[in-house]
């Protein structure tokens, strides 16, 4: 598909246009991982036959086709990064070998040990919010949570990596990469 013909598709004629990667004609439908994935060395294919339109959307959207192996590989690093999250967490205020916790006084606490507590904590609050129990610094119920039961194909909409990494197993076990294609982009 050329420019023109997309041009022709949104219905405008000059230079000044605009289109997303939602309205490319005949792609049935989208999926978002709420998560901007990191940067990866992949071989990337490109989607469109014609290279102006390929140079339009990488420009603005880093638009690629991939395949089932990126998938796992998303898979992979959004698993590596909630295990350097949650480390991070608790590194000072856990034994590496047994995972107990270290801390026998809260008298005489270590910077590191106040900075890991504190982290958990935090991480404790966050939850609490995106399970919709604290909104603007009040313990209150209100309708946000990782999860939508009436909109959208998405199990989840969390931008966290351990929520949304569930949505990537979703796909990579259900989507058939033989019938269809698999579009990567973000902004």
């Amino acid at each position: 598909m050329t420019l023109d013909e997309l041009r022709k598709h949104k219905k405008v004629k000059d230079e000044d246009w605009y289109i997303s990667p939602r309205e490319v004609p005949k792609v049935p439908y989208f999926i978002e991982l709420w998560k901007y994935v990191d940067s990866f060395e992949y071989d990337f294919e490109d989607v469109f036959e014609n290279k102006d339109t390929n140079e339009y959307f990488r420009t603005n959207w880093e638009f690629y086709l991939v395949k089932k192996d990126f998938i796992r590989l998303i898979i992979e690093r959004s698993a590596e990064n909630t295990k350097e999250y949650y480390f991070k967490k608790l590194e000072n205020i856990f034994d590496r070998k047994d995972w107990r916790f270290t801390i026998k006084d809260f008298k005489n606490l270590t910077d590191e040990q106040i900075e890991s507590i504190s982290l958990c904590l935090n991480l404790v609050k966050d939850n609490a919010c995106e399970w919709g129990l604290l909104q603007n610094n009040k313990w209150e119920s209100f309708m946000w949570l990782p999860y939508n039961l009436d909109k959208w194909d998405e199990v989840t909409t969390s931008w966290k990596y351990e929520y949304s990494i569930f949505e990537l197993v979703r796909l990579y076990k259900t989507f058939d990469f033989d019938k269809h294609i698999l579009i990567y982009y973000w902004v």
